[in-house]
């Protein structure tokens, strides 16, 4: 199905949220999804709406930017993406592409990525244990599946430090 939308929801409890697309997409056989140069501009998306799916997500604000889409559900799925999201006063802008496998009962992802910066605080919500404070620039490359994931980031910090990270999540 090609797909040239202008849609807006107006939510009394978060706000409004708009999207904007354009392209191709379409259902897989197998009960999934797929998109050819599926453009999206992201006109003040409310995170509070992925609360529907993920009801622990522990950030709040809303979303912005463009990003495209090609693949499918069943095999990979790749995204190139200009994203800003705004929670309170803290901001994030991350620019990068991407690609994502779910095939198998595995999730395998391919991420480069560069902060602009990214609000520390805004990650810190993920292991507000930790304690992060300020914001951080630099790339950041993720690899692999959700039981290896190879991660590396040369990140220079606000208000001042530089963080090198190279390692492996399980």
């Amino acid at each position: 199905m090609n797909v040239n939308g202008d849609v807006a929801f107006d939510d009394q409890q978060t706000g409004r949220s708009r999207v904007i697309a354009r392209g191709a997409v379409g259902m897989v056989q197998g009960g999934g999804a797929r998109a050819r140069d599926l453009r999206l501009t992201l006109e003040w998306v409310q995170v509070a709406l992925a609360r529907m799916v993920m009801p622990d997500l522990p950030i709040a604000g809303a979303v912005s930017g463009t990003a495209t889409l090609d693949g499918s559900t069943e095999t990979a799925l790749g995204a190139t993406a200009n994203l800003v999201h705004t929670q309170e006063q803290e901001r994030s802008h991350l620019v990068g592409r991407g690609a994502v496998r779910m095939t198998g009962g595995s999730t395998w992802m391919d991420i480069d990525a560069q902060a602009r910066p990214i609000s520390l605080v805004t990650v810190g919500r993920f292991a507000p244990a930790i304690g992060l404070r300020g914001s951080a620039i630099g790339p950041v490359r993720v690899t692999g599946s959700l039981g290896n994931l190879a991660v590396r980031g040369d990140m220079t910090l606000s208000p001042g430090g530089a963080l090198l990270v190279d390692g492996r999540l399980d």
